[in-house]
């Protein structure tokens, strides 16, 4: 896994970094990329693909707790308010915003939200 800093300069695929940073070895993910387009993704695609050993594409995961984190994107409520809203086209539909950004982005993976459980303290189970 490497940061997405190892592989860009000033945002953009620099493939003499990534000869550095991979060489020919290979990469299983990127993290902390947050490219501000998919072409910055699909540049490191190509690279994994093509100029590595066995050729194989890479993971891009990046943090959607609140949205996609890249510049420029919307900020959402941490989950635990969204749900307390009791809106479900509310939730259905900051979830598609979400989905859309990171798709538009070239990200194949997202850390994310998945199950909120609340209990009484002491309660029985």
């Amino acid at each position: 896994m490497y940061w997405g800093r190892e592989l860009t300069e000033d945002g953009k695929f620099s493939e003499a970094k990534a000869g550095r940073a991979i060489g020919s070895r290979g990469i299983g993910s990127v993290h902390d990329l947050y490219p501000s387009s998919a072409e910055v993704s699909n540049q490191i695609q190509r690279y994994a693909k093509e100029k590595t050993r066995l050729g194989i594409p890479v993971l891009i995961p990046e943090e959607t707790l609140h949205g996609y984190v890249g510049k420029g994107s919307t900020t959402f409520p941490q989950s635990i308010a969204i749900a307390s809203s009791w809106n479900r086209a509310l939730t259905e539909s900051i979830g598609r915003a979400i989905v859309g950004k990171r798709v538009r982005m070239g990200c194949t993976w997202v850390l994310d939200r998945i199950l909120n459980l609340a209990r009484e303290p002491g309660g029985t189970d």
